[in-house]
């Protein structure tokens, strides 16, 4: 409100850019919460509640270029030893406790040079660069956990903090969509969630003959361990992008007669590059609802997020 009064004493454009400053958080803040709620109590149904739920979706549109509640650590853990040889049985998720297991190697801000395996707490990279003073400004989700009221997960259907796979579709180095999706596992992080970012780095295009591939059973063992899914993508053509299509085509259709994602919970979101527009969040929400993945009903627009 503080926000908004000080901007009618503006001109209209300097009133806007400020909304749209306030917005951003409180948009992302809000999802984040509703995909918990949703995740913590949908999650732990049984296969045919699940069916039921109603398939409304989440959506987060911007135009623009495991720990506890009260002890999350911004501690790195040690990064991958990239010398050590990586084999298959590490990353296709057979053994469910050992990839579950947070010491598990792929818990680390960087990705493996040579496989591009792990670097699932890419968006630590923030906290790290302000533990060592190398950034300047704070992170603002840091600013303002401490007054966000957090979930008592112990009592909870779910019992337990949900698991979140964060997936996004660019691979550019200053890619938005990945920045925005850093944004959500940032905060999701320190909501007590535990948080793993797949780098679609390396995943092959779809080709069945490819399956054994490292990046792809990665991929597939992160949606099986996952319990909700953040999906972040550019709008390309009047589109998603290819590289993020590529990441929905490599996960099984079915196992048996259920699908692996059936029931777990759906976020989307879309960075567009010039005007406002919805058209890859309605692309995703497709493809989610074709995967059974009940998802939260909001949906927003943030106009010119790259200014920010």
């Amino acid at each position: 409100i503080q926000f908004i009064l000080l901007g009618c004493k503006k001109t209209s454009s300097e009133s806007h850019m400020l909304i749209t400053r306030l917005s951003i958080p409180i948009i992302i803040i809000v999802e984040c919460i509703s995909l918990i709620f949703i995740t913590t109590n949908v999650t732990s149904a049984s296969p045919t509640t699940r069916r039921g739920v109603l398939f409304g979706r989440s959506a987060f549109c911007v135009r623009g270029g495991g720990a506890s509640n009260d002890s999350v650590s911004t501690k790195v853990p040690n990064d991958i030893s990239f010398e050590e040889e990586e084999t298959k049985s590490a990353w296709n998720g057979e053994d469910k406790s050992a990839f579950a297991a947070l010491d598990h190697p792929g818990y680390s801000i960087y990705s493996n040079p040579i496989t591009n395996t792990g670097g699932w707490l890419a968006h630590r990279a923030v906290w790290k660069a302000e533990e060592e003073e190398t950034r300047n400004n704070k992170c603002w989700i840091k600013e303002i956990i401490h007054k966000l009221t957090k979930f008592d997960y112990a009592t909870m259907p779910l019992g337990r903090g949900p698991r979140i796979l964060v997936l996004y579709g660019s691979l550019r180095p200053s890619s938005f969509s990945r920045k925005l999706a850093y944004e959500f596992a940032r905060l999701l992080e320190l909501l007590g969630c535990d948080v793993r970012v797949y780098n679609p780095e390396g995943l092959p295009v779809k080709n069945p003959s490819l399956e054994n591939e490292l990046k792809v059973l990665e991929l597939r063992a992160l949606s099986h361990w996952s319990e909700g899914h953040v999906w972040a993508s550019p709008e390309v053509h009047g589109t998603i992008t290819g590289t993020f299509k590529n990441q929905i085509d490599w996960i099984p259709l079915n196992t048996g007669s259920v699908r692996p994602t059936q029931g777990r919970t759906c976020q989307v979101a879309q960075v567009n590059g010039g005007s406002q527009s919805f058209n890859a969040v309605n692309a995703l929400r497709l493809l989610a609802r074709w995967m059974r993945m009940p998802c939260c009903t909001n949906q927003s627009s943030v106009p010119k997020a790259w200014q920010e």
